[in-house]
């Protein structure tokens, strides 16, 4: 009887600690997966699905002026885009994240946030760039 019932306890761990260490991964029910406004910039949103992040730059106007692909994979605590360089060789931009309730904060970010613009970001390229789920 009580192996029985150690048994049944540790089945139990074993299950509980399986839900506990899920990490968002590239799917439709991934945490990430929407619309998230990136923090202290009103022109810029990104949107995640389960395979790419789409970042969008708006003029004064709140109007679309232009409109960045990148695809992604999630591993741990990192975050892996795919980017082209001017010669047209796909490289692996690694920003690490920390998901916090409705905000992701992400290391780096801005690299992408300003790709092919010519306005850089006030707080650096390396900066901590926080997205709130809209």
């Amino acid at each position: 009887m009580k192996q029985k019932v150690f048994l049944i306890g540790i089945a139990i761990c074993t299950i509980a600690m399986a839900f506990v260490s899920c990490e968002p991964i590239n799917n439709e029910h991934s945490p990430i997966v929407g619309l998230w406004a990136v923090e202290g910039d009103k022109n810029r949103t990104v949107e995640f699905d389960h395979d790419k992040a789409t970042i969008v730059c708006y003029d004064e106007k709140g109007e679309v002026f232009s409109k960045n692909y990148f695809e992604y994979v999630i591993q741990r605590h990192a975050i892996y885009f795919g980017v082209y360089s001017p010669d047209l060789q796909l490289y692996a931009y690694e920003c690490e994240y920390q998901l916090e309730g409705n905000k992701l904060i992400i290391n780096g970010l801005n690299v992408l946030l300003y790709y092919a613009s010519t306005v850089e970001p006030p707080a650096g390229f390396d900066a901590d760039v926080v997205l709130i789920k809209m």
